[in-house]
């Protein structure tokens, strides 16, 4: 009550003021000025401005207020100063923004180590990351590379094919950053030098009793440190491979049918369509099963 009474006195000398000095003053001006002062909770003060205006201030000292009476005649305009943004009167708060680390957004999304907690995996990729470095090898840096991919990029390659691109190569090394697996339709196995990351135990079997090596990737590195005498053929590009063996460059790898898997063959175009060989998503095969719309005349049509 006191605060009220102080702020009316103000308002009351600040009219008084004003008469005195002739300003040309609105009643319901003051009026609103004076209300202002007496239901603000904070202190409140009417000075001029630099165009000769009377202008409402809020959250000033009793000081500033008492230093700010004004000079000379205008007219009384009520405005309010913008809301502080923060709860602390003389500070701003600033838009959060995001904190990025150094050199900005990543805009490679190419893997730089396996995701794999395996540890002879990651002593692989150390002693291949020392051969890339001192050797500028092309070969070596596929190899890293795609000891980084994960398990559906490094499809595993069958014995079939195995020995139908290494025919004739008995003297090379065939490298897959993959797995080996044993193919039954296959009846001969000729002596091969394979390097893989996996054999499965009937693929290294077959291969040994044959009379040929199952490497590991650090033996390979003291062999071929450079990749010289490797076989030259890929698997999933053949007639890449019969150019490659035309012009005899050698440091290609192996590696299996990438899109070979079960849930490749579900992917294209929806099952039924025209010209559509997608495999559909059925609960199981059979006399109730996938027999209605589109496979009886009775059922709308029949393909």
């Amino acid at each position: 009550m006191a605060v009220m009474k102080s702020q009316l006195v103000l308002a009351t000398l600040f009219l008084a003021g004003l008469v005195a000095r002739g300003a040309e003053t609105s009643i319901a001006g003051v009026v609103y000025c004076s209300l202002q002062c007496l239901t603000r909770p904070t202190k409140g003060f009417i000075r001029r401005n630099s165009k000769g205006q009377f202008v409402v201030l809020l959250n000033v000292t009793s000081s500033e207020m008492m230093g700010s009476l004004m000079s000379g005649s205008g007219r009384v305009a009520v405005t309010t100063p913008p809301p502080v943004a923060s709860a602390a009167a003389g500070t701003t708060l600033v838009a959060p923004g995001i904190d990025l680390v150094a050199g900005g957004r990543n805009k490679k999304t190419k893997r730089t180590a396996p995701r794999s907690e395996d540890v002879y995996l990651k002593l692989i990729v150390k002693l291949y990351r020392f051969l890339v470095r001192r050797t500028k090898s092309h070969f070596n840096a596929v190899i890293l590379k795609r000891l980084f991919m994960s398990k559906t990029n490094r499809p595993p390659l069958s014995m079939r094919r195995l020995v139908r691109f290494m025919e004739g190569k008995g003297d090379q090394i065939a490298v897959i950053v993959g797995t080996i697996t044993d193919d039954k339709r296959i009846y001969e196995v000729p002596a091969m030098k394979v390097a893989a990351l996996r054999f499965t135990e009937t693929a290294r079997a077959r291969i040994i009793n044959a009379g040929g090596e199952c490497l590991t990737f650090d033996q390979l590195a003291l062999r071929a440190p450079l990749g010289q005498n490797t076989d030259n053929r890929c698997t999933s590009y053949p007639l890449l491979g019969i150019l490659i063996k035309a012009k005899e460059i050698k440091q290609i790898l192996l590696r299996g049918p990438k899109n070979a898997r079960e849930a490749v063959k579900h992917f294209g175009p929806a099952p039924g369509v025209p010209h559509s060989n997608t495999k559909p998503y059925v609960s199981s095969k059979g006399r109730k099963f996938e027999k209605a719309r589109g496979r009886r005349n009775s059922k709308g049509f029949k393909v």
